[in-house]
C-alpha cells in the first residue's frame, strides 16, 4: 500500500512537470499560429523555436525517468550534468515566458525579469541543464497561472559564498 501511494503521488508530480513544458509549446506554437509567420521578426521565431525545444527536451527527460521508476523508488536518480551557457539560458526562458504572460493576460500582469549583474553571471556552468530549466519554467509557469492581476517579478542575481 505505501508503495502504491508513492507510486500515485509520483505520478501527479508527474503530471505536473509534463504540463508546464506542454503549456510551452502549446502558447509558442500558438503564438506563432496568432502572429502569422510574416509578422514576427526572424529573432521571434528564433526565440519561440527554442522555447519549443527547450520544453519539448524537459518533456522527454521526464518521460525517460517514468522508464526507470525503479531508480526513483530506490532514490538513485542521477542529475546528467553537462557544461551550459547560463545567460543564454535565462534570457531564452525569460523571453519566451514574457510572451506567454503577455498572451495569456492581455497586459493585466507586468511581468519584471531582472538579470542583475549580468555581466557577473559566469557565462558557462555544469549542471543539469534540463533540471534547471525544469525548475526555472515551472516557478514562471506557476507565477503566470497564479497571478489575475499586478506584476510577477523574477530576479536572478550572483549571491557570495552562501554555505558561511
Amino acid at each position: 500500500e505505501s508503495s502504491q501511494r508513492k507510486l500515485m503521488t509520483f505520478m501527479a508530480f508527474l503530471c505536473h512537470e509534463i504540463r508546464n513544458p506542454l503549456f510551452v509549446i502549446t502558447s509558442n506554437i500558438s503564438f506563432m499560429e496568432d502572429n502569422g509567420c510574416h509578422a514576427i521578426s526572424s529573432d521571434a521565431q528564433t526565440q519561440s523555436i527554442q522555447a519549443i525545444s527547450q520544453a519539448a527536451d524537459i518533456m522527454l527527460r521526464l518521460v525517460n525517468d517514468v522508464l526507470d521508476i525503479s531508480k526513483l523508488e530506490a532514490g538513485k536518480l542521477e542529475l546528467q550534468e553537462h557544461e551550459f551557457d547560463l545567460r543564454e539560458t535565462l534570457h531564452a526562458v525569460v523571453s519566451s515566458n514574457q510572451r506567454l504572460i503577455q498572451h495569456r493576460h492581455a497586459g493585466a500582469v507586468k511581468f519584471t525579469p531582472v538579470i542583475e549583474g549580468d555581466t557577473h553571471l559566469p557565462a558557462r556552468v555544469y549542471a543539469d541543464s534540463v533540471r534547471f530549466l525544469q525548475i526555472v519554467y515551472n516557478l514562471l509557469s506557476n507565477a503566470n497561472k497564479f497571478t489575475e492581476k499586478g506584476e510577477i517579478q523574477f530576479r536572478v542575481s550572483v549571491v557570495d559564498d552562501v554555505a558561511q
